[in-house]
């Protein structure tokens, strides 16, 4: 039960945080970017986060208010699943930089 949602959260934020390493050479050609010494190749990889940030001011607040229950895990984890799945479908929908980072930081946020 909690264990196992526990792992799981910890699983999707790495996976979600380390996820753009290997592939960011792959990334720059699929956006267009000069790969090595561009500040918008490494917003790949700091997007993620930049959203981890930004989530500080909520998660800890929400689960003070509200304890650490499964709604508020579920939460988290559904909003990094999903946020996962539409980068994959950003890409695969050559979606603009912008959205592919946008969609980074959310996810992070949720992490």
């Amino acid at each position: 039960g909690s264990v196992v949602a526990v792992i799981a959260a910890a699983f999707l934020n790495l996976l979600g945080f380390t996820m753009t390493g290997p592939i960011t050479p792959d990334l720059a050609k699929h956006f267009g970017l000069p790969v090595g010494g561009s500040a918008r190749v490494g917003m790949l990889t700091s997007a993620y986060p930049f959203g981890m940030l930004a989530g500080l001011a909520v998660w800890p607040r929400l689960s003070d208010k509200r304890g650490m229950r499964k709604p508020i895990l579920v939460l988290s984890l559904g909003g990094v699943g999903l946020g996962l799945a539409a980068q994959s479908a950003a890409l695969a929908r050559n979606a603009p930089l912008w959205t592919f980072l946008s969609l980074r930081a959310l996810s992070g946020a949720c992490g």
